[in-house]
């Protein structure tokens, strides 16, 4: 049985719940409180997935529950994308369309829904003695991120990825011959690399520009570090450059 991976998935929900089109959906709802309370559990299991999906390979009771939440992710994001993608088909200028839009949605299948996934989460927090990893354990294993992405493993960063490479791509990113600056912008664990991976990998940039590099920049900001590494993936050789000029 393939191992459970559930960060990318459980990353989206998180976003699509903190949307304002299901934010004010929520309020005339009246389940404001349900979309806080998943909020919740969403960051606390986020604290300890990588825990859990290390421990499913000794511990079969896991593995199933991470299964189960894997299916009750899947079911709440199918749902939440339907959701915000009626947001966007509706006309914010008409003054009531998040009214219509809560017309034409089952509210208590999306209450149902979110309910479901907090107490599977909250079932799995309960029951397993997971652990947080450690500050100090995150600052000495700084894992280097490199451009190699799998994107049949990815959910939900279609449209993410789309606006990233149309602003890469856009005539205004690189006029006057002066270079732009797109940030990725957000906390952590919800997917900011993985989206650069996506963009970086995108068959239209790679014909587009002449040379792509891929840096790694850790907390470490060594500027002339950074340079030389630029210099040389472009040359392949070593930079025998010792000031920053």
């Amino acid at each position: 049985m393939a191992d459970v991976v559930l960060s990318p998935a459980l990353q989206v929900i998180f976003d699509r719940v903190a949307s304002p089109v299901l934010q004010k959906l929520a309020d005339i709802w009246d389940m404001k409180d349900n979309l806080q309370s998943l909020q919740h559990a969403l960051v606390m299991v986020q604290a300890v997935l990588e825990d859990a999906e290390e421990q499913q390979l000794t511990n079969k009771a896991v593995r199933l529950w991470l299964s189960k939440l894997k299916n009750a992710a899947h079911d709440a994001y199918d749902l939440l994308d339907f959701v915000t993608a009626k947001g966007r088909t509706m006309s914010p200028g008409k003054g009531k369309w998040t009214l219509a839009i809560s017309k034409s949605i089952d509210a208590d299948k999306v209450r149902k829904m979110l309910l479901t996934l907090e107490m599977t989460v909250n079932e799995g927090l309960l029951k397993f003695n997971f652990r947080e990893p450690r500050t100090v354990d995150r600052q000495s294993d700084k894992r280097e991120t490199s451009s190699f992405v799998v994107e049949s493993e990815i959910y939900g960063r279609a449209d993410d990825k789309e606006e990233l490479v149309k602003l890469l791509l856009s005539s205004e990113c690189h006029q006057d011959g002066h270079a732009m600056c797109i940030p990725i912008i957000g906390i952590g664990g919800i997917g900011k690399t993985t989206l650069a991976q996506l963009a970086y990998n995108d068959e239209r940039v790679i014909q587009h520009f002449d040379v792509r590099l891929w840096t790694f920049v850790s907390d470490d900001f060594n500027i002339k570090k950074i340079m030389k590494s630029i210099i040389e993936s472009i040359t392949r050789e070593d930079c025998k450059f010792s000031e920053s000029d």
